[in-house]
C-alpha cells in the first residue's frame, strides 16, 4: 500500500483538479464523494483500512469476525461528510468503500473503466 499517492489524489480532489478513478455506473458522482471522504478516513485511520484487507482476504480463522466489520461500516456511515450525503443505498456505500480501497491501495486501472472526476465546489446562497 502506498499511502503517498493516496495522499496526493485526495489533495487534488480537495483542490477541484481533476483525478483519474474508475468508472463507477450510475450515480458515479455521488459514489466518488463518498470514496474520497473514506479514502480520507482511510489515511488517517490505518487500522480501518487493516480491518477492511482481513475481511476481503476472509481472516475468520485468525480472529476477525462479522461484527467487527460491521462496526467499521457504522463508524464510516457516521462520517459528517457521509451522513451528509443522505439517501444513499448500500450498494452505493459498497461501491464507495470498494473504490476508496482502490485508491489507498494505488491500484491500476484498466483502460475500459478509466473516468476523470473532480470534486463539484458548492457554494451556499
Amino acid at each position: 500500500m502506498t499511502m503517498l499517492a493516496a495522499r496526493h489524489l485526495l489533495r487534488q480532489w480537495d483542490a477541484g483538479q481533476p483525478v483519474w478513478s474508475w468508472r463507477t455506473g450510475d450515480n458515479d458522482h455521488l459514489i466518488h464523494h463518498m470514496a474520497f471522504e473514506i479514502l480520507r478516513w482511510f489515511l488517517a485511520r490505518r487500522c480501518d483500512v487493516e480491518l477492511l484487507e482481513r475481511f476481503v482476504a476472509g481472516d475468520e480463522a485468525r480472529g476477525f469476525a462479522a461484527p467487527q466489520f460491521f462496526a467499521l461500516m457504522e463508524r464510516l456511515e457516521a462520517l459528517p461528510a457521509l451522513r451528509n450525503m443522505r439517501p444513499c443505498t448500500a450498494t452505493q456505500m459498497a461501491l464507495a468503500l470498494g473504490l476508496a480501497r482502490t485508491l489507498f491501495r494505488n491500484e491500476p486501472i484498466p483502460a475500459r473503466q478509466f473516468i476523470q472526476v473532480r470534486r463539484l465546489i458548492v457554494v451556499a446562497a
